[in-house]
C-alpha cells in the first residue's frame, strides 16, 4: 500500500479517502496536515530538556481519538489531534521521576493508541545502578486515565524491574492483554 498527495478536494472527507483508496490503491494523505506535526527533533525545546537528536533519537508517534503523542529518547509531548497544538511538553526523565529518581537518561522510547481500552500505553528503558559496577534493566511503563491526556498527571505510572529485557523493547495491545 502505498501513499499519494491526493489533489481532490471533497467535503466528505472519509468518503473521499475511501474512494480514493479504491481508485489507486494508495493512502490519501492530507499534506496540511504534515505541516502540522511537531519537529521534535531539533526543538527549541532541547536547550531547556537537552539534546534529544541523540542517534538514534527513536522518534515515535501515537494517535487517539483527540490526542497526539510523540517522543524521542528525551521528550515527551502531547498535542491536540485537530490543531496539532501543543498541549504539554516534558522531558522523559522528568515524566516518570516519581517513579524513580533521575540516575540516567531512559531511551528506546514507544507509544501505542489501545482502541480497545481507549489508553495510550508509553514505555521507556533506564539502567538502574545497584553497585560501583552492576546494572538491572528498568522498564517505565505508562497508561493514560482516559483517551484524552492533557499532561503528566493523566497517566499511571509503573516500573517494571527485569533481569533481561529485549534492545528496544515494543508495546502490543489486543482485547485481552498487554504484551511487552
Amino acid at each position: 500500500m502505498g501513499h499519494h498527495d491526493c489533489k481532490c478536494s471533497q467535503n466528505d472527507k472519509h468518503r473521499h479517502k475511501s474512494r480514493c483508496y479504491k481508485k489507486h490503491k494508495k493512502v490519501c494523505i492530507d499534506r496540511s496536515l504534515i505541516t502540522q506535526l511537531p519537529n521534535v527533533i531539533g526543538n527549541p525545546i532541547n536547550e531547556k530538556f537537552g539534546d534529544s537528536r541523540r542517534i538514534p533519537a527513536d522518534p515515535i508517534i501515537a494517535a487517539g481519538p483527540k490526542s497526539v503523542i510523540t517522543m524521542v529518547n528525551n521528550l515527551l509531548a502531547i498535542h491536540r489531534k485537530d490543531t496539532m497544538e501543543e498541549i504539554f511538553v516534558d522531558s522523559t526523565s522528568n515524566f516518570w521521576a516519581e517513579l524513580f529518581s533521575d540516575q540516567f537518561s531512559p531511551f528506546d522510547v514507544y507509544t501505542v493508541y489501545d482502541e480497545f481500552s481507549k489508553r495510550f500505553f508509553l514505555i521507556a528503558i533506564v539502567p538502574i545502578q545497584v553497585s560501583a559496577t552492576d546494572f538491572i534493566t528498568g522498564t517505565w511503563i505508562a497508561v493514560s486515565k482516559d483517551s484524552d491526556p492533557q499532561n503528566g498527571d493523566d497517566f499511571f505510572k509503573y516500573l517494571y524491574i527485569a533481569p533481561d529485557i529485549a534492545d528496544f523493547p515494543k508495546i502490543a495491545v489486543d482485547k485481552e492483554a498487554v504484551y511487552i
